[in-house]
């Protein structure tokens, strides 16, 4: 059995499943929430974080003392400026977390 998320949380893994996203496209509105939820899934194995250059071809995942760091800095959650000053910081499911959703979306087709 697949663990339970709740809204915020599955909103999260759906876009880190879907592809990369860009701190700035997550729900920023509950910017403390959505720190704390990428937190845990990071702890939990189903998220990394990874930072890139404009465009992103190549995404260099962070260790979780740096990726941790990344997160913690509210900047790098605003739409990047046209300078370049702040950095592109993404984030992905992993396997896992692709597996998780994937036990989720199996379990609602079966209700």
């Amino acid at each position: 059995m697949g663990r339970q998320f709740n809204i915020l949380e599955l909103e999260v893994l759906e876009l880190a499943v879907e592809d990369w996203h860009g701190l700035w496209e997550l729900p920023t509105d509950q910017l403390e929430a959505v720190q704390a939820v990428v937190r845990e899934f990071m702890a939990d194995g189903l998220v990394e974080v990874a930072t890139s250059e404009w465009p992103p071809r190549a995404f260099s995942v962070l260790d979780d003392n740096n990726a941790l760091a990344m997160l913690a800095n509210a900047a790098n959650w605003r739409w990047p400026d046209e300078n370049g000053t702040n950095p592109l910081v993404w984030v992905g499911a992993t396997k896992a977390g692709r597996d998780q959703h994937e036990n989720r979306c199996r379990m609602n087709e079966g209700q």
